[in-house]
C-alpha cells in the first residue's frame, strides 16, 4: 500500500505541475478552485479503490466513503455556486455515515457501527426536511405528509383492538 500511495502522490504532483507550467507559458487557463474542490473526490476515490483492489482493509472505506461524499457534495456547490449550496447542507453530515456503512457492509458486520450511522442519517433527514420546508412548494407537502404518516399510525394502533 505504501508503494502504491507514493506513486500516487507522485502521479499527482506531475499533473499538478504540468498544469501549472501550461497555465504559465500558453493561453491555456486552469481555474485552481476547481483543482481544490476536486482533491477531497480524489483522495476519497483513492481510498475507494485501494480497498476494492485489494480487499485487505476496510479500514479504508471510511474515509473513503467520507472524503467521496464530502468531494461531490464540494464540487456541487463550485459548479453550481451559492444556489445549491443553502440546500445540500445536510448531506455533509450523511458523509461519515456513508464511510461507516461502508465498513460495515463490507467488514466484519459488527452491528454497533449502524448506531453512529443511523443517528447521522436521522439528523440529515430531519435537516433536510427543515431546510426543504422553507421551499413553497414543500412547505405545504411536509405538513400532509405528517398529518397522512400520524393518521396511518393511529388507524393501525387502534385497528388491532388497543385501547388508549
Amino acid at each position: 500500500m505504501k508503494k502504491v500511495f507514493s506513486i500516487a502522490v507522485a502521479v499527482f504532483f506531475i499533473l499538478v505541475g504540468v498544469l501549472g507550467l501550461l497555465s504559465s507559458l500558453t493561453t491555456f487557463s486552469i481555474d485552481w478552485r476547481f483543482l481544490g474542490a476536486a482533491i477531497p473526490l480524489f483522495i476519497g476515490l483513492f481510498f475507494q479503490v485501494q480497498y476494492f483492489t485489494e480487499k485487505k482493509e476496510p479500514g479504508l472505506l471510511v474515509p473513503g466513503g467520507t472524503l467521496t461524499v464530502i468531494g461531490i457534495l464540494v464540487l456541487l456547490d463550485f459548479f453550481f455556486t451559492d444556489s445549491v449550496s443553502e440546500y445540500i447542507w445536510p448531506f455533509y453530515i450523511l458523509a461519515p455515515a456513508v464511510g461507516l456503512f461502508q465498513f460495515y457492509w463490507f467488514g466484519k458486520r459488527d452491528r454497533a457501527l449502524l448506531i453512529p450511522v443511523t443517528v447521522l442519517s436521522v439528523v440529515c433527514v430531519v435537516f433536510l426536511l427543515v431546510t426543504l420546508y422553507q421551499i413553497p412548494p414543500f412547505s405545504y407537502i411536509l405538513p400532509i405528509l405528517l398529518l397522512v404518516i400520524g393518521t396511518f399510525m393511529l388507524y393501525t394502533y387502534f385497528r388491532k383492538g388497543r385501547k388508549p
